[in-house]
């Protein structure tokens, strides 16, 4: 049995060790010799990379809705100081040296939160839900992890299976922080706004960029230990040309590991502990052709990549001209939608091969035969 600790024997203690945890906390960073971002600017930045927004109210957790709406009170506090908040180079953003005096002109009103493994109520209960937001949007740039910290347990499963696994990311004042650091050579701006029933979020850039980052999940396992069912799961972070739409990189960030606190079936514990791996589909996406449907194929394709979810699948753009020529297509999106993708810098002749022994896609350079996706193609569209 896990011994307690002197605060729950003694409740009385808990604020005096919650001061010193701060003192200390703060104390840390002022001698760390980090470069902290604190300059906000009402002026936004001309270049949004990654916007994303989150649904407030959850009707489901079993408490009094009005404990959801002190929460959207106290994400307002908490929004104030970090939106228009500027990341500079070489500056790390902390969660808490921008929101620690969120509370100098109206005092947090209790929201939920989870101690000690309890969901209870408490005042500023629900800032995490601000942290996971802001995380999100950091995954989707080239800033640097530096802390983060996950949720030990996952009450209910996504309600949208295609998000992400362990993109969350837990604050408390005193122990818990959030960090990114910026090592590149641009500044970012983050943008945070409530407006009905929704957070918004946005991160801004200085100057224009060639890449988006796309976040997937790789390697999803679950197992048991201590009669407990654990999730384990890689993080990673594709650089996607915004061209092209093409992947150029893929890196694992960091693999999260948390309780889950709900049932899993027996025959996806079993068929995760094998150490499946999560892989994208192929989609090949066939546009043009002969016919005089030629326009309208192109705008169906232009549909149809556009609505992909890139965790998923994984798009091979092939067009085909009026005159019945293959080619495998790099460049960007528009280009099909305004039919001016037959650009011999962006094409490649090619054909999907009709042997069975060599699978996906052949490509023709410089008189050779390629195998460029030597995998294969799962769906042709």
């Amino acid at each position: 049995m896990r011994r307690k600790r002197i605060t729950q024997l003694f409740p009385f203690l808990l604020p005096v060790r919650r001061a010193q945890r701060k003192i200390i906390f703060y104390a840390k960073m002022y001698f760390d010799q980090n470069r902290y971002a604190k300059t906000k600017d009402s002026k936004i930045l001309p270049f949004c990379i990654y916007e994303a927004k989150s649904m407030l109210l959850n009707e489901n957790t079993g408490f009094d809705m009005k404990y959801q709406e002190n929460k959207v009170f106290n994400l307002r506090l908490a929004a104030e100081p970090v939106n228009g908040i500027l990341i500079r180079p070489g500056e790390t953003f902390s969660f808490w040296q921008l929101v620690r005096y969120a509370e100098k002109d109206e005092r947090y009103k209790d929201g939920l939160c989870v101690v000690n493994g309890e969901l209870v109520t408490v005042p500023g209960g629900g800032l995490c839900h601000l942290s996971n937001l802001l995380f999100w949007l950091f995954l989707h740039t080239p800033l640097t992890i530096v802390e983060r910290h996950p949720h030990q347990i996952k009450d209910f499963p996504s309600p949208d299976e295609d998000e992400p696994d362990g993109v969350d990311a837990t604050v408390n004042e005193g122990w818990l922080d959030l960090k990114v650091k910026n090592n590149t050579g641009f500044t970012f701006q983050v943008e945070i706004s409530i407006d009905g029933d929704y957070v918004y979020g946005r991160i801004f850039v200085d100057k224009a960029v060639g890449q988006r980052y796309e976040v997937i999940n790789r390697d999803k396992s679950f197992f048991k230990k201590g009669g407990k069912t654990f999730e384990q799961v890689s993080v990673c972070q594709q650089k996607v040309d915004i061209k092209s739409e093409q992947v150029i990189s893929e890196n694992i960030l960091y693999t999260d590991v948390c309780e889950i606190g709900y049932l899993i079936p027996e025959e996806t514990l079993s068929q995760k502990k094998r150490g499946e791996r999560m892989k994208r589909k192929r989609v090949a996406v066939l546009f043009g052709g002969c016919s005089t449907e030629y326009e309208v194929s192109l705008q169906s394709a232009y549909s149809v990549i556009t609505n992909l979810n890139p965790n998923k699948y994984e798009t091979i753009l092939i067009g085909i001209t009026r005159q019945g020529t293959w080619l495998r297509y790099y460049g960007s999106l528009e280009k099909i939608q305004n039919d001016t993708w037959m650009d011999s810098n962006d094409c490649v002749p090619a054909i999907i091969s009709p042997d069975r022994n060599i699978h996906g896609l052949l490509e023709f350079r410089d008189n050779k035969v390629t195998a460029a996706l030597p995998r294969k193609i799962d769906t042709v569209s």
